[in-house]
């Protein structure tokens, strides 16, 4: 009697204790909102159409990002939306960008804040004109 209930509390634990999901949920995933840009390190105004930036990293690996630019004809909000795919590994996330060969783009997490960093560069006259971009998202 004490071997098999011995037994079935061993195969209790062991079911209880198995999760289902056998990988943690990241703490990236889920949608984020824009709360700060800065450009060179100068923080940028907060327009009606920036403050409805965001983020949103799904368990797929795969990340949207739904930015909304001030169009100059109309003055109206548009949607301007990229699908990428990200990775965490060694204690750090990384965003692939499929249009912009040597960016390096940086993602950490702190305080509960998503810090999200590249640098972009445009060729203007012959020459390369290079921007950091830091952005600043918190979790909905």
């Amino acid at each position: 009697m004490k071997a098999t209930s011995f037994i079935l509390i061993a195969l209790l634990v062991s079911f209880f204790s198995c999760d289902t999901d056998d990988e943690t949920t990241d703490p990236i995933i889920g949608n984020w909102v824009l709360v700060e840009k800065s450009m060179d390190g100068t923080v940028v105004e907060f327009t009606d159409c920036l403050s409805r930036n965001r983020v949103e990293f799904y368990s797929n690996q795969t990340v949207s990002f739904k930015n909304f630019v001030t169009n100059d004809d109309t003055g109206t909000c548009d949607p301007y939306i990229i699908e990428q795919s990200w990775e965490h590994n060694k204690g750090y996330y990384r965003v692939f960008n499929a249009s912009k060969f040597d960016q390096e783009q940086k993602i950490s997490i702190s305080n509960s804040q998503l810090i999200y960093s590249y640098e972009s560069w445009e060729v203007i006259n012959d020459d390369i004109i290079t921007t950091d971009l830091v952005f600043t998202y918190e979790k909905q």
